[in-house]
């Protein structure tokens, strides 16, 4: 299958609003990247589908957010919203690039390697041999082309929230799942059950691949849905890793989906916005444990009243 790689090259305070976009419009998945990458993009401007000629002399962003489109959207649509959405309101440059999938997963690869998160977690790529410890809590992941490797500040925090919150014996779910690892993690954790949740069909083949990968299929069921719809009952926790607007609406109805005493993990909030979901917390009855910073991106724990 043939990929749109749509690469956009911004400043750092727009990237959350960007993220938003591009996930609105129905990204399969993204990558951010730094400012280094454009002069690579310049040197090889002869392999491009469409390049802004005028990016190397132009711009002072330090970061680029890549964004995949498969080649049965609507890509003149996604084109022109982009164009309006970002190019014509100045918060950043747009360029294309037509990928194989096989391609694709190849360059990615070389950059995604076993790492530790928290004290025990232990995110390993399937392609990777590990020597693990007897303490380790070892996660085999294949993300293709769904969101979620550990790398990003937000996974991480989330992922070092489940570890020191305690998940065992409990219910979670996991909303916006990508691959799966925030799912597969409270698995190796000891909850008891756990759902996940992802709007994209792509990401949710993923996470019930690395499922099986990590013999947690009893305990992990994955959904295909949009955030909170495909959910009837409630959950001792809720972890959810999307952006700081769609996390603050969720809160309006987060107490339909807890316990009396449940927790809610929220991520994908970059720093300046953090205010729009204490506020909604706040508002909705829910005491504030934890609000943890990497890199000016956010991560809230927080209690129902």
């Amino acid at each position: 299958m043939k990929w749109y790689e749509f690469l956009i090259s911004t400043n750092r305070k727009n990237e959350d609003l960007i993220t938003y976009i591009l996930y609105d419009i129905g990204a399969k998945g993204l990558e951010i990247v730094d400012r280094g990458v454009i002069n690579e993009i310049i040197e090889q401007k002869d392999k491009w589908d469409f390049i802004d000629e005028t990016l190397q002399e132009t711009i002072c962003e330090d970061i680029i957010i890549k964004a995949y489109f498969s080649e049965v959207d609507d890509i003149d649509l996604i084109k022109t919203t982009l164009n309006n959405r970002i190019v014509d309101e100045n918060i950043g440059l747009l360029s294309i690039n037509v990928v194989d999938e096989s391609e694709w997963e190849d360059n990615w690869k070389a950059f995604f390697n076993t790492m530790r998160i928290g004290e025990n977690i232990i995110i390993k790529p399937t392609w990777e041999n590990y020597l693990s410890k007897a303490s380790d809590i070892v996660i085999e992941l294949d993300p293709g082309m769904a969101f979620g490797t550990g790398t990003h500040e937000t996974t991480y925090m989330c992922a070092q929230a489940l570890e020191k919150l305690g998940v065992k014996g409990k219910k979670v779910f996991d909303i916006g799942c990508g691959s799966g690892i925030l799912s597969i993690i409270a698995a190796k954790l000891g909850a008891k059950e756990v759902i996940g949740i992802d709007l994209d069909m792509t990401s949710v083949e993923v996470a019930k691949k690395n499922i099986l990968n990590n013999n947690v299929s009893d305990i992990v069921e994955i959904r295909h849905g949009d955030l909170l719809s495909q959910i009837t009952d409630k959950a001792d926790v809720i972890v959810m890793n999307i952006v700081a607007e769609i996390v603050a609406d969720v809160i309006n109805d987060l107490n339909k989906y807890l316990t009396g005493d449940g927790i809610f993990i929220c991520s994908g909030i970059i720093d300046k916005k953090k205010d729009i979901v204490i506020n909604a917390l706040n508002r909705n009855s829910f005491d504030i444990l934890e609000i943890n910073n990497t890199n000016d991106w956010i991560c809230i724990v927080a209690k129902r009243r």
